[in-house]
């Protein structure tokens, strides 16, 4: 077994950890296997030398358990803020609109804002957001464009790196992110990619960062796809990472980023 990373001057930042995934609440396949251990799997993480973690927010529900998961440990986690295709529907159920605002949408500018203003920001990135058309079931194309759309024009106000996500949609998502990345400067990484090597260089040449996991390697075309993407741009996930530093800060560049996950704990004999 690997021991743990000592005096080091390699620094990692876990910028992909879904908090409110089963996983880390000890849930597997739908059982409980152990109980949360979240405390555990920081512990783990700066052991090998993880020294902060970036909480990814799906949705305003999952915001507000991110945030209080920051509050509880300051120095380690940051979060970022946005809404996942998953749950675009969610934005436009109960519009709540007041002279063509959105109330989902204006609380999580409330809560950005917010956080924002902290110095030292725990904001570190927007999203995840972008398209996923393999669950239509759970929002339907136009539904997810909107809320793209709508959560662009929103990160131009942010001015922070972008956390995105691309499903089997990579021609509608550059037509949507296209006009808006003069805009955002800093640009994104696009989390997970599965799609092809002809659609991964379209991304690169937009100046987007590619990070690639298990998903991204089911298929020989996958394979080949990971093969070709830019050393400079490229970020490695394992797990619930991504190999790549962002933050709101002056001091932010891309560093390496280790993972150690919860895991079933054995069950007894």
């Amino acid at each position: 077994m690997a021991q743990p990373a000592r005096n080091s001057a390699l620094r990692y930042f876990d910028v992909a950890v879904t908090f409110t995934a089963d996983q880390f609440r000890g849930i597997y396949r739908g059982k409980q296997y152990h109980e949360p251990d979240f405390a555990e799997v920081l512990k783990r993480a700066k052991d090998y030398g993880c020294e902060k973690v970036m909480l990814t927010t799906m949705s305003l529900e999952g915001a507000k358990q991110n945030l209080q998961l920051v509050r509880e440990f300051p120095e380690m986690c940051k979060m970022t803020l946005g809404v996942h295709p998953y749950h675009a529907g969610e934005i436009y159920e109960a519009q709540g609109s007041q002279e063509g605002s959105n109330q989902y949408l204006e609380t999580i500018r409330k809560i950005g804002e917010g956080l924002f203003a902290e110095k030292p920001s725990p904001l570190a990135a927007f999203g995840e957001i972008g398209l996923d058309y393999v669950y239509l079931d759970r929002a339907d194309k136009e539904t997810q464009q909107r809320a793209f759309r709508d959560q662009l024009e929103m990160a131009t106000e942010f001015q922070l790196p972008l956390f995105l996500h691309v499903r089997e949609s990579t021609e509608d998502f550059i037509s949507i992110i296209k006009p808006y990345l003069p805009k955002l400067p800093r640009g994104g990484l696009v989390h997970s990619f599965a799609g092809s090597k002809a659609e991964m260089l379209q991304l690169v040449e937009l100046g987007l960062d590619i990070s690639v996991n298990g998903v991204s390697f089911r298929s020989d075309e996958q394979i080949e796809m990971a093969k070709y993407v830019p050393f400079e741009q490229i970020a490695t996930r394992n797990r619930r990472s991504v190999v790549r530093g962002i933050g709101n800060g002056p001091e932010n560049r891309t560093i390496p980023c280790c993972c150690k996950t919860s895991t079933p704990k054995q069950k007894a004999q």
